[in-house]
């Protein structure tokens, strides 16, 4: 939706408002938003909107490195430009990078798992002056997942955590895992919506212990309103559920 339909998701944002509601922000029923996206620059033009009704926000941004599997996003380096140009916008707390997911493949593009954390470690190193955390994942198998592209193994895992552990001595990011069971005390399980973040941002939002029931078991989101709607994005990633 940032990248698609950038003003009709400011729209449909700001139609959820309702001035006969009291909450912490009177002017609107909306606590915040998380946006979730691979190219923001389509809708950075008009996030002053949610400033002007002091609606608080944030980025949830997917930064992978597979060309071929994601046929129709922008450039690598126009990628890296609008990650750091929202950044510096927005404060480097309020954009969060996202590999999701990590994963192998045999077609249409080959991609072992060298040559991904190869790229993986070289994406790192241009964000990670411009952002506070990475959240990661490894591929899920899903009845649309097209042959090809392989859920990393156990052994792999290992591997991948290991490289993000080696690489974090240097980029000092906050690491979590988006529902993935990984065993180390240096990494946390992610709430993409997060009490935490919002209360940084303003928002005190009531009991942040809750948990969205009506997400996997293993997502320790808050609850929220999803807007987002099935088979409207144009980028068609290869890997992605929601084509």
């Amino acid at each position: 939706m940032p990248a698609f339909f950038p003003k009709e998701t400011i729209e449909r944002i700001i139609s959820l408002n309702n001035d006969a509601q009291q909450t912490l922000f009177k002017k609107n029923i909306v606590d915040g938003v998380v946006f979730w996206t691979k190219n923001a620059r389509p809708i950075m033009p008009y996030l002053h909107e949610l400033d002007s009704l002091e609606i608080p926000y944030y980025f949830q941004y997917t930064m992978n490195d597979y060309p071929g599997l994601e046929p129709n996003i922008p450039s690598f380096w126009n990628r890296i430009t609008t990650f750091i140009d929202l950044s510096e916008m927005l404060g480097k707390h309020r954009v969060i990078w996202r590999y999701d997911p990590f994963l192998t493949s045999v077609a249409p593009v080959e991609y072992t798992l060298e040559t991904v954390l190869r790229r993986f470690e070289f994406m790192g190193n241009c964000l990670y002056k411009n952002t506070e955390k990475l959240v990661f994942s490894f591929l899920d198998l899903y009845d649309k997942l097209p042959s090809g592209l392989n859920i990393p193994t156990k052994e792999e895992e290992e591997k991948i955590v290991n490289k993000i552990l080696e690489l974090n001595k240097i980029w000092n990011l906050k690491v979590t895992t988006c529902a993935d069971p990984v065993r180390s005390t240096l990494i946390n399980v992610n709430r993409c919506i997060d009490p935490d973040l919002f209360k940084r941002l303003g928002v005190e939002l009531e009991d942040p212990r809750k948990r969205d029931n009506s997400q996997r078991n293993t997502c320790w989101c808050y609850p929220s309103l999803d807007i987002g709607t099935y088979h409207t994005c144009k980028h068609n990633c290869l890997y992605c559920y929601a084509r």
